[in-house]
């Protein structure tokens, strides 16, 4: 991209700004990420604190090296490195205060996710789909585009993570309030935390055979990694298709159980006053309100809270299981508990945790064994009843959903036995030979794993 002497003034101007607004510095980490500012993109200063550290290691002197599986090691040490940095930048701070950040800035993420990709739903902030507009027509980039999705996620991980670390503390170390800029440090050293977990995960995995590290041009790359990068880019302009005639049907059933579905998270909207973006409460006062809003009972309000309160505790110190986990994150478990007790949530957050309600039950993230079977019936397995008519049409018969366990010879050997198939989607015999097809249901890929999967499969 080529940026003219108009464009630099006015990237610069706005950069001057985002020093001074968490709104500007979270927009800015989002679209000013190429030519001469690709320094603010946090996947870039991410690769930028990796390569350091591993220049204080001694690992760089030739200004590159080729990782391989067995050079694993590295990045446990990387990662141990690291998160010492974080601690000890965490140490410096009030907590508190750092957590009321971090749920400022959760908003504004939210706000943008919104005003991007849902600009139909109702978000908090008009103008910003037209700071948005402008950045993107300075910058010539897509707000709708892959890349504009990738470094938003990563800044929404890097956040959740960051929070969960601030849980696991037991009172406010520091006297210091975080500035802007220290924000922004922490923000991309738990980027940098993230991407050598995926590549740790990757590479031990066998789905990425070398990475490269280089000083000059600063990077890290791998075959893989591009070929994947094009597999996420295709999959994520998919439609789900979360709204048609099925899925209600399954947000009714949901609703009738559990006392509440995603329309009655909007519908919390009006605890909000005014222009006011957050507001926070005592446990107690927020179980109470929300008991009385949504007219719910003791087990549906210990249900909602089991779903939709964001907490770590019960993976406390597993900083892989909080990455990515769509059940313990600020964007879709919206009511956060801050470090003195009190609850509190953001407008912006419920708007957009509303619309990942759905998309977590369908995708069986939320343990419900009641929904389950329905979400496997009407969505995931929906095709095969056409498939089996098609073979039908074509004078082959079949069987669709057969359960091997109903088998007497094969239900005894099939007991307890994890990871092996004890149902076949569909089957049938064709000129002697046995044909057996399995339904997968792929998601959205959400990391290097996830993505060098799909593209294997």
């Amino acid at each position: 991209m080529i940026i003219n002497y108009k464009d630099k003034l006015f990237l610069e101007e706005f950069l001057q700004k985002s020093s001074d607004s968490i709104e500007m510095l979270i927009i800015c980490k989002l679209f000013v990420a190429t030519g001469e500012f690709l320094h603010e993109n946090i996947k870039y200063g991410a690769f930028k604190t990796i390569i350091s550290v591993m220049e204080k290691m001694g690992i760089l002197d030739q200004k590159y090296f080729n990782m391989s599986r067995s050079h694993i090691y590295i990045l446990d040490e990387l990662k141990k490195r690291i998160l010492t940095e974080i601690q000890d930048e965490l140490s410096r701070f009030n907590i508190e205060d750092l957590q009321q950040v971090c749920m400022k800035a959760a908003n504004i993420l939210s706000e943008c996710s919104v005003a991007i990709f849902e600009p139909d739903r109702i978000y908090p902030d008009v103008s910003l789909i037209k700071t948005i507009n402008i950045i993107s027509e300075k910058t010539n980039e897509d707000p709708k585009g892959a890349e504009t999705q990738e470094r938003s996620s990563y800044l929404k991980q890097s956040l959740n993570l960051l929070y969960s670390q601030t849980e696991n503390l037991n009172c406010n170390q520091g006297l210091k309030k975080v500035e802007f800029d220290e924000f922004s440090k922490l923000l991309t050293f738990e980027c940098s935390l993230i991407i050598i977990l995926e590549l740790r995960s990757a590479l031990s995995s066998k789905l990425i055979n070398i990475v490269e590290f280089n000083i000059k041009p600063l990077g890290i790359y791998s075959v893989e990694l591009e070929k994947s990068s094009k597999v996420m880019e295709n999959m994520l302009g998919l439609n789900e298709k979360l709204y048609a005639k099925n899925e209600d049907k399954i947000m009714k059933i949901f609703k009738s159980e559990h006392g509440f579905d995603d329309e009655s998270i909007i519908s919390l909207l009006n605890l909000f006053d005014g222009t006011v973006t957050m507001f926070s409460k005592t446990k107690s006062e927020m179980k109470e309100l929300l008991q009385s809003k949504l007219r719910l009972d003791k087990k549906q309000l210990d249900f909602f809270m089991n779903i939709m309160f964001f907490d770590t505790q019960g993976i406390k110190g597993n900083i892989s299981k909080v990455i990515k986990n769509v059940n313990c994150s600020i964007f879709s478990t919206p009511f956060v508990q801050n470090i003195n007790g009190n609850v509190m949530v953001n407008k912006a957050n419920l708007i957009e945790a509303s619309m990942y309600l759905r998309r977590r039950i369908m995708n069986e993230d939320i343990s419900d064994r009641g929904v389950h079977p329905l979400v496997k019936k009407l969505r995931n397995e929906k095709v095969l009843p056409i498939l089996q008519k098609n073979l039908k049409d074509a004078g082959i018969d079949s069987t669709i959903n057969k359960n091997l366990e109903e088998i007497k010879d094969l239900k005894q050997l099939l007991q307890n036995q994890k990871g092996f198939p004890h149902e076949l989607d569909l089957y049938y015999v064709e000129n002697g030979t046995l044909k057996i097809f399995d339904l997968k249901n792929y998601m959205i890929p959400l990391s290097i794993k996830d993505v060098a999967r799909v593209k294997k499969s």
